[in-house]
This record gives structure tokens, sequence and C-alpha cells, in this order.
């Protein structure tokens, strides 16, 4: 198990492995958020149901899909813990 830095191919061996989300418990505000892929059924339902009032704010979130698509590599702040080595 290791943390490490998000980029494209990160995000891309997360999507291949079924990951859709990555999560932190850190607040969007933070400079260099950890991390964790998560799988949901449905990330649009995941999104609105999320509670904000765990006393951090808004979680920080990245939607895998849509940041591979739309966010250039060097806009790419943070580390994910994963338990697999990338290739």
């Amino acid at each position: 198990m290791q943390f490490l830095p998000v980029n494209q191919n990160l995000l891309l061996q997360l999507q291949i492995r079924g990951y859709n989300i990555l999560a932190s418990a850190q607040g969007i505000d933070h400079e260099n958020p950890s991390y964790y892929p998560i799988q949901v059924s449905d990330v649009w339902d995941y999104l609105v149901r999320l509670d904000y009032t765990s006393g951090i704010g808004e979680p920080a979130l990245i939607v895998i899909e849509d940041a591979l698509r739309n966010i250039k590599e060097q806009h790419f702040d943070g580390a994910v813990f994963v338990d697999f080595e990338v290739d």
C-alpha cells in the first residue's frame, strides 16, 4: 500500500479496476489532499447525496471520468492511497 501522486496514468489504472471517484476526508480548500478510491453504482446520485455537515465543509472529490476528459495533468494535486502496483 502506498500514496501515489494524482496523474492521468493513475486515474486510468483506477478506472480499469472499476473505481469512479476519488474521495478525501479533507476539505476542498486543502492544498494537497489525500484521496482514497471508491466505486459507486451511480456517480450523480452519490454526489447529490453527499452530506456537507461533517465539519470539514465540502469534501475534496475527483470524478475520475470527468478528470480524464477535462483536466490537464499539471492541474492535479494530491495523492491517492492505493493497494496495487501501477503499470
